[in-house]
């Protein structure tokens, strides 16, 4: 009521400053003091005091809606039947329950679950934290599309898909085991809403590459033997017996926490080895002089 809006300046005013195309946005206006309730399948049930929310912006003065009108719309008109967001979005809840009800009745609500966050060392895990900390918070390689500026991401660091979903799946979940590595199919058969914990969950690195470890000595070579391949052929290292590289990749699979960990491992096992075979040849006195790729 303290706002210069069509409820605190007289009918004439209102249609005049309409008549000369004046700058306006729409919003809805928050009962006082109700209490708004729903249903959360992660918090359970969920209160507000109408009386502390904002008279939140519907729609823009360039007339594009906010999010808050867009998604009760969308999900109307998709037949969304459950709806999964971050725990950020649960303050606005209360503006999403009226607009439900005043647009398309609550009956016809999704069911909504608010998941936690995932916590960095300082707050929300965010892009400043994987730059401070050294490691990354995208799925694959990201270009910041203002700045182009490129953050490395979980796939280009050596992290296999499966490693990466286990890993998220009980960031803030269990069975109630002492069970951590799950394939995608034990997760389908075990995972259930009502073990998603309501507090946020802590994203630890080195965590991360214990999980990644794990099924590096799980998995098979052939699952990732050509992802290694493209590692060492972006460094200018060329595979020609592939019967040989899976061998060795088998020796030193127990030692690697990231595909990227290969490089590393088998480079230095080519290169002694043809340290070795040159000193032999040499001292054979067979070749004078050879040179090694």
């Amino acid at each position: 009521m303290r706002m210069k809006n069509s409820l605190t300046l007289l009918e004439d005013e209102v249609k005049k400053l309409l008549a000369e195309n004046a700058r306006y946005v729409i919003r809805i206006k928050m009962p006082a003091h109700e209490t708004i309730s729903f249903t959360d399948m992660i918090h359970h049930e969920v209160s507000f005091d109408s009386s502390l929310v904002d008279d939140k912006v519907l729609l823009k003065a360039d007339g594009m809606p906010t999010y808050h009108l867009a998604v009760v719309v969308d999900d109307h008109l998709m037949k969304i039947t459950h709806a999964f967001r971050g725990e950020e979005w649960l303050s606005s809840a209360p503006v999403h329950v009226l607009l439900w009800k005043y647009l398309f009745g609550l009956d016809n609500m999704p069911q909504w679950a608010h998941l936690p966050l995932i916590m960095g060392p300082s707050g929300k895990l965010s892009k400043r934290d994987g730059a401070k900390y050294g490691f990354p918070v995208f799925a694959m390689n990201w270009t910041d599309p203002k700045t182009d500026e490129l953050t490395e991401g979980f796939k280009e660091r050596g992290f296999l898909p499966e490693a990466f979903i286990n890993l998220l799946a009980v960031l803030g979940w269990n069975d109630g085991t002492e069970q951590e590595l799950y394939s995608m199919e034990e997760l389908i058969e075990h995972f259930s809403m009502d073990r998603v914990h309501a507090a946020g969950a802590k994203f630890d690195f080195e965590k991360a590459k214990w999980f990644n470890h794990e099924w590096i000595k799980k998995l098979p070579v052939s699952n990732y033997q050509a992802r290694v391949k493209e590692i060492f052929e972006s460094k200018g290292i060329e595979i020609k017996d592939e019967a040989y590289f899976t061998k060795v990749l088998e020796l030193v699979k127990e030692r690697c926490h990231l595909l990227t960990d290969f490089l590393t491992r088998l480079f230095s096992f080519y290169v002694t080895l043809q340290l070795m075979m040159r000193h032999l040849l040499n001292q054979s006195g067979i070749v004078k002089r050879t040179i090694f790729p």
